[in-house]
Order: C-alpha cells, then structure tokens, then sequence
C-alpha cells in the first residue's frame, strides 16, 4: 500500500474536497496594524483559512506571512512576500486534486509584483494621479462652463446693441449729426468743409430712425453725385457702406437663433477688404490719386475708426476698449490733415 503526501493526508484528514480557488480578505488588527486572510475554496464554496499574513508594525508595508494553525494540509510556511505565498497555495491546490489548468491565478514571478513597503508606495502615488487627474478633468468642465457662459453673455450684449440701434428713438447725437449732414449738404460748402462734415458722420452714432427721418442715405448719394472731388466721393461710398453693414448685422443678429448665432471674423470682412483694393488699384492705374485720396484709402473704413482686432468690428480711433468685446485695442495714429 503506498503512501500519500502530507498534503493529501492532511486534506483527507478534514474531509474535504479538492481546492479550486483562492480568496483574499484584508483587516485590521486593534492596534491599527493591517492583516491578510487567505481562504481556499472548494467546489461547493466553502471557504477554509490557510495564510494569515500579519504587518510588522503600523503602517510599516512590510507583511509576514504564516499558515493558519488550524488548517492542516500543506507544509509550514513562514516568508515575508505575495509570490511566496501564491506558490504555496498553488502547491496545495494541485495536492488536493485540483487540475493546474483549472487554477485562475498564477504564482507571481520574482520581480513581476512590488509588494510590501514598495506596493503600498506604488498605490499611493497611483491615488495621488488619480486625484490629480479628477482635479483637471473638474477644472475642464469649469472653464468649459465659463466659456458657455461667455458665449451666452456676449449674445445677449450683442442682441442688446442690435437692438438699440434698430429703435433708438433719439439721442443726444441728434442735432450733431444732423448739422452735419446739412454741412455736407451745402451747395456753396468748400472741399475741406465737406470732408470734415462726412469724417463727422462717421464718428457719431447714427440709430436706423435718425438715418430714416433725416434721409440721410439719400442726402449722402445726392452728395456723392455733385461732387467731382474722388476724395468726396470715396468718404461718401464709406459711409453708405458702414452704415449698410450696421443694418445688415443688426437684422443678422437680431433674426438669427441661439444655436446658430453668427460669429464674425476676419473671413466674413474679405468682401470689404477686397473692394478697398480694388478701388485703391483703380487709382494708381488712373494716376489721378491725390493726397486725400492716398489718406483715405490707407484707413479704408473712413478717418476717425479702425477695426477690431478681436471681434473685427468698426470702432472709433480713440477707443482703447472696444464697445463690443470689451477687449483692448491698440493705438492708431491720426493722419495728418489734407491740404
């Protein structure tokens, strides 16, 4: 009669069936120091101690790891690492007649795990990422929600102004602007006169009702067609311009709905920007251009303004904070007066 291992006598001598599996528990001993239970299961579930594994001292990382005094199959095991402890679970397993294919876990091989002092270092600075990224990721949504705020808020500035300029009923600009459009006007008005009126329109606040109760588009053209200084008229086409684009954006923003408000950028300016050479190759190829004309056409969106760099809006030339984006605008020379 031949004779069984100590494993196998030892899993006879309890009467159960061959291990398939492996469990963990961890706790904590009273005085704060952590512990490992290691549990074989059989077929049917049941769950027996085999490994207890002890820290050394609170804290420390560093475990010993011992088999349970009441569990008696296997040989005694006494080491102070995890792939110690996986090999003689393994060992066991397969001595209780369990298939080693059957076994889920592998004996972790030296090196492949850190454990200890090492593991506890490891998962700490894994938490310490993990932190780090939900910080970001909650930093991300908060910008991302300013950012709709922003959106939102300059929607609403830009709908208010459209607004305001389709039914302003009066404002103080009135007789000013009014004085000088029939300034402009005059038969018997100089060049320079004329000029000086028409730059002033372009710097005052014209609203729709003030452009349609004083005609002034049609007091503009009239000007534009009795006066033979190209100066004269290349203000004149400006101003008409600037003022068609201001009711143009106005009935843009003021008809277009939320989820396709229209965002204004350079591209959008290229038709203006394609006319104001056109009309300055005009004037080289004509060889007729005067002083006042090369002026004019270096500013191209009439004396007194200039564009936006952030939203590419027109504003006026002292600006240094722009009404529509509130961002900050650069300084812009003053032409020198035509003579």
């Amino acid at each position: 009669m031949g004779l069984k291992s100590p494993l196998k006598q030892g899993a006879s001598a309890q009467g159960t069936a061959a291990f398939v599996d492996m469990k963990q528990e961890k706790f904590l001993y009273p005085d704060s120091r952590r512990g490992i239970r290691f549990y074989l299961l059989d077929a049917s579930g049941k769950a027996t101690l085999a490994v207890l594994g002890e820290e050394r001292d609170t804290r420390d990382g560093h475990y010993t790891y011992r088999k349970e005094p009441t569990f008696s199959g296997g040989p005694e095991l006494c080491c102070g690492n995890l792939s110690g402890v996986h090999k003689w679970i393994r060992d066991v397993m397969i001595d209780s007649g369990c298939s080693e294919v059957a076994i889920d876990f592998k004996p972790l091989r030296r090196g492949s795990t850190l454990g200890g002092a090492a593991e506890a270092s490891h998962h700490k600075k894994q938490r310490h990422l993990k932190e780090e990224v939900d910080r970001l990721v909650s930093r991300a949504r908060e910008l991302e929600q300013s950012n709709l705020s922003l959106y939102a808020s300059g929607i609403r500035s830009a709908r208010s102004t459209a607004n305001a300029w389709l039914n302003d009923a009066g404002t103080g600009t009135d007789t000013t602007f009014e004085k000088a459009l029939a300034g402009a006007s005059e038969a018997k008005a100089s060049q320079e006169v004329v000029i000086n009126n028409l730059r002033s329109l372009c710097d005052l606040y014209a609203p729709l009702q003030l452009l349609d109760s004083t005609d002034a588009f049609a007091v503009i053209t009239d000007i534009e067609k009795k006066q033979e200084s190209g100066a004269v008229k290349a203000l004149c086409a400006q101003i008409k311009e600037v003022w068609g684009l201001q009711l143009k954006k106005a009935l843009i923003v003021g008809a277009a709905p939320w989820n396709e408000y229209p965002i204004f950028t350079k591209q959008n300016l290229g038709s203006l920007v394609a006319l104001n050479t056109n009309k300055r190759s005009a004037h080289q190829q004509g060889g007729t251009a005067t002083k006042t004309q090369k002026t004019t056409s270096k500013t191209g969106i009439g004396k007194g303004r200039k564009i936006c760099h952030h939203c590419n809006q027109i504003v006026g030339s002292p600006s240094r904070i722009c009404p529509f984006c509130k961002g900050e605008l650069p300084l812009k020379t003053t032409p020198k007066s035509d003579k």
